[in-house]
């Protein structure tokens, strides 16, 4: 769900529920212009560092996975900002670092993998194999983010019923 909380800020929540799992999913674009997810522990993190961490070390691949037909020019920001993280363990590491995981650095990263794996879309799948469609899943909510906050789509309302879910019994 992607609204509007002022005149020029959007907001988009995702919540990704499995099991006993109901974890939100928070996608905001701050005023130095980078675009940042949060999700469980994971507190306002770039959400291009949180692609290179799934397996989208490059920026080309990011760039296509979001869009294959138009260029979208915020992106290319986000991406010069954390041009100097080039692997995925590195990613992985800077995240631990955010966050406050203060331990030697294998375990460290084998920590946040877990996080990720665990509170990062658990729908999708809850285990290193399915990062990718993880990867992608954030491409295209991000696209969907950035289009609503251009005004190219319209923004979704949470209170309307074609937004809820109705359970029947049965």
């Amino acid at each position: 769900m992607i609204e509007r909380t002022g005149p020029k800020e959007v907001q988009g929540r995702y919540f990704s529920a499995k099991g006993s799992y109901k974890i939100p999913h928070n996608f905001e674009r701050k005023k130095d212009g980078l675009y940042y997810l949060t999700f469980a522990r994971v507190k306002n993190m770039p959400i291009v560092i949180v692609l290179k961490a799934l397996g989208l070390i490059k920026d080309e691949e990011i760039m296509k996975c979001i869009s294959t037909d138009k260029n979208y020019d915020e992106i290319v920001l986000n991406l010069f900002e954390f041009v100097e993280i080039k692997t995925q363990e590195e990613a992985i590491d800077y995240i631990a670092r955010r966050i406050g995981i203060t331990q030697v650095k294998e375990i460290r990263v084998e920590r946040t993998k877990e996080i990720i794996d665990k509170y990062l879309l658990p729908n999708v799948g809850m285990d290193s194999s399915f990062q990718m469609t993880k990867a992608r899943n954030l491409c295209k909510m991000l696209k969907r983010f950035i289009d609503v906050s251009n005004g190219v789509v319209v923004e979704d309302d949470k209170d309307h019923y074609m937004n809820k879910r109705i359970r029947l019994s049965g």
